[in-house]
């Protein structure tokens, strides 16, 4: 709650917007899913890990969003 898990998300998400991205999209541990809707990104479709064999959701961000705004959710 202190905003430490959200720095390198919010620094990710400009860097890539400077660099020309239009989406981020990653895959995400199941209990993190709900930070990461905190953080702007939607869930777009689920992989299975090749390493341990279960569902992980791929989230997603369109980098879009955040023009006009200084980082994402805030």
């Amino acid at each position: 709650g202190r905003g430490v898990g959200a720095q390198p998300f919010r620094f990710a998400a400009r860097r890539a917007l400077e660099l020309g991205a239009e989406t981020l999209e990653w895959a995400s541990e199941p209990g993190a899913v709900g930070f990461y809707e905190k953080m702007g990104g939607r869930h777009v479709r689920d992989d299975v890990s090749h390493s341990f064999g279960h569902r992980l959701p791929v989230m997603s961000l369109a980098l879009s969003s955040l023009h006009g705004r200084s980082t994402p959710s805030g």
